[in-house]
């Protein structure tokens, strides 16, 4: 077994392991949770070298959205939540090259798609990186897609988990 399918097969324990324990024993909180289940790569939850490395760290490229492009799409909310910029979805779709939820688009070095970005930002909406207000602007009415609203809709731990497959 190579490197690669090797990390790929811890990663799948490690997923299951945190996944249970959040779900039957409430060990995490549903920022977490959401990511470990998305496949988002949870940087908020990362450590700062004080304590011990915390179990998705090692499997920072690993995860369907990697550290970096997690990063990137973070770095460029705050900005825009730092300077006030009245930014839609829309906008930063088309800052991304998406065009639609079927035309991914290049940005940074990475292929992006609707998905990636709905997912990391349901993933910060969740860590409540940003405040209400500035979600609401950013999914305005009108100046997202429909799948946006998804990122302010309830992640319910118990129901939108499931261990089967």
């Amino acid at each position: 077994m190579d490197f690669k399918s090797l990390m790929l097969a811890q990663f799948i324990q490690q997923r299951l392991q945190i996944l249970h324990l959040g779900l039957h024993y409430e060990e995490f909180n549903s920022a977490y949770l959401f990511a470990w289940w998305e496949g988002v790569y949870p940087l908020l939850s990362d450590s700062d070298g004080s304590v011990m490395t915390r179990p998705h760290e090692i499997y920072s490229d690993v995860f369907s959205v990697p550290k970096a492009k997690v990063e990137i799409v973070y770095d460029r909310l705050l900005q825009l939540y730092d300077h006030s910029e009245e930014t839609t979805f829309y906008d930063i779709e088309d800052e991304f090259g998406i065009s639609g939820a079927a035309r991914p688009g290049e940005f940074g070095g990475y292929s992006w798609s609707r998905s990636d970005l709905v997912y990391i930002c349901k993933y910060l909406y969740l860590e409540d990186a940003f405040p209400k207000e500035f979600w609401e602007r950013v999914l305005l009415n009108g100046q997202c897609p429909s799948e946006a609203h998804y990122v302010k809709r309830d992640f319910n731990i118990a129901t939108d988990i499931t261990l089967m497959w």
